[in-house]
């Protein structure tokens, strides 16, 4: 394929490739302007219509051995890779004037795992969330991609590693990569609190949900306020989704406290009363 830039998906099995095509489809729809690519185990149940060329994935290993090799294989010279979970909001082709810059583009994830698997990284390098990761093709990033590879194997070996981010945040530490850290409204995560902040969209979100168009309206609405995002997605319904709308002002930081407070308040109630409000004693 003749293209200097372009996305990447990579899907193992029926249930992710869904996933896939319908990021792909979100993705499109906020302007994508370049090609998009499909690495899978599944080829005849892609749509050919949403991609542009779709590789053949052999013998997948259906865990993250899967998603980290077919990156040393992508056809562009600047790649972005999206995770199959991952709805587009809104334009993300301007991501790419970073890659003229930095070898790697990412978010930073919001903790390290360091008692999973032992890695050589001091506390103060942060993890990067594999979600959204861009990449230019040189010999540094290649070289980044390999070892992250190697270290995921290892950790195989000696532990159920949950997830492929310590592998990549000790590649990273020992190359000499240059790394750019995308805002967080790049990768806006529905499993943990989140912070959108005043003149500011989500571009990404990136996490299980029934209705990404509904909550993607819900999160860009009101855009010259701070949405305080307080919930995890996982347990709730998507119609019971709320946010605290802040103004930026002197009085911003009690609203936070008053809101944290309300919550912790009604989560007590929750696990302690099954829902009723707690009777006094005596």
């Amino acid at each position: 394929m003749n293209s200097n830039r372009g996305y990447l998906y990579i899907a193992t099995g029926i249930h992710f490739l869904r996933e896939a095509q319908k990021s792909c489809k979100s993705l499109k729809n906020a302007g994508a302007k370049y090609p998009v690519v499909l690495f899978t185990d599944v080829p005849e149940s892609a749509d050919p219509y949403l991609f542009d060329h779709i590789y053949n994935i052999d013998k997948p290993k259906f865990n993250f051995i899967d998603k980290i090799q077919p990156l040393a294989s992508s056809p562009f010279e600047e790649t972005i890779f999206l995770d199959t979970d991952t709805y587009v909001c809104e334009d993300i082709s301007p991501l790419f004037q970073l890659l003229e810059k930095y070898d790697f583009i990412g978010s930073f994830a919001p903790g390290r795992q360091q008692k999973t698997f032992k890695v050589n990284v001091p506390l103060y390098f942060p993890e990067f969330n594999t979600g959204l990761i861009g990449f230019r093709k040189n010999v540094v990033t290649k070289h980044v991609i390999e070892r992250w590879l190697n270290l995921y194997i290892l950790q195989l070996k000696t532990s159920n590693p949950p997830h492929d981010q310590p592998a990549f945040r000790q590649a990273l530490f020992e190359s000499e990569a240059l790394v750019y850290n995308l805002p967080s409204e790049y990768n806006f995560r529905t499993e943990h609190p989140n912070v959108v902040w005043g003149n500011s969209t989500v571009k990404m979100i990136h996490g299980r949900h029934s209705k990404y168009d509904q909550l993607s309206i819900m999160l860009n609405q009101n855009e010259e306020q701070i949405r305080l995002f307080y919930h995890d997605a996982r347990f709730l319904q998507s119609d019971s989704l709320r946010f605290f709308k802040l103004n930026q002002n002197r009085s911003f930081y009690f609203k936070i406290v008053l809101a944290i407070y309300g919550y912790a308040h009604r989560m007590i109630y929750r696990l302690l009363g099954d829902g009723k409000p707690l009777k006094k004693k005596g």
